[in-house]
C-alpha cells in the first residue's frame, strides 16, 4: 500500500534517474478502499503522474469517483460474461450497455475517461465498442511485461522527443 511503504520517495528516484516525465506514469489503485483513493490520489497527483482507479464497484464508489476525480476507471464488465453471452451480440451487448451506460455518462460527466479491462479477442473488443468506453485494455493489445521494460520505454520515449 502507498501509505505504508517508501513508494512516494522510490517513484521520484526512478523518475529522477530515468529522466522520465511523471506525467507518462499511470498508477492504479484498488477501488475497494475510498480513504486509499484518496491518499493515493494526493500524493501521485503531487508528483504529475495520472491515477487510475481499478477493481470499480459503480455501486459503492460513485460518489468517490465524482469527488476525488481520478484520471480514469477500470471496468472488469467481460470477465462475468461467458463465451455463450460474448457470442450472442448485439441482443446482450445492447442489455450490457445498457447497464454500463449511466457508470459510463457519470464518469464522462466528472471528466473521468473509462477503460474495459480483459479485451482479449475481437468479439470482445467489438463488444467494448458498442459499450462505448473512451479505452480498452487486455490481451488482444499487448501482454504485461516487467517494469524493467517499461523503464527503458519510458527512456527511449524521452529520447525520441529529446
Amino acid at each position: 500500500e502507498l501509505k505504508d511503504s517508501d513508494f512516494e520517495e522510490v517513484l521520484k528516484d526512478i523518475l529522477e534517474v530515468n529522466k522520465a516525465a511523471a506525467k507518462r506514469i499511470c498508477v492504479e489503485v484498488m477501488g475497494n478502499d475510498s480513504s486509499s483513493i484518496a491518499y493515493s490520489s494526493a500524493v501521485l497527483r503531487d508528483l504529475g503522474a495520472q491515477v487510475c482507479v481499478d477493481r470499480y464497484d459503480a455501486v459503492n464508489n460513485i460518489k468517490i469517483i465524482k469527488a476525488l476525480k481520478p484520471d480514469c476507471i477500470k471496468l472488469d464488465i467481460l470477465a462475468s460474461m461467458d463465451k455463450k453471452t460474448v457470442h450472442a451480440l448485439p441482443y446482450e451487448a445492447k442489455a450490457l450497455h445498457f447497464e454500463q451506460c449511466d457508470i459510463i455518462n457519470q464518469c464522462r460527466e466528472s471528466g473521468v475517461k473509462t477503460i474495459i479491462t480483459r479485451v482479449e479477442t475481437e468479439m470482445q473488443k467489438n463488444l467494448s465498442d458498442l459499450i462505448g468506453a473512451d479505452c480498452q485494455e487486455g490481451y488482444l493489445y499487448a501482454k504485461p511485461k516487467p517494469v524493467t521494460e517499461h523503464i527503458q520505454d519510458l527512456k527511449e520515449c524521452n529520447n525520441a522527443k529529446g
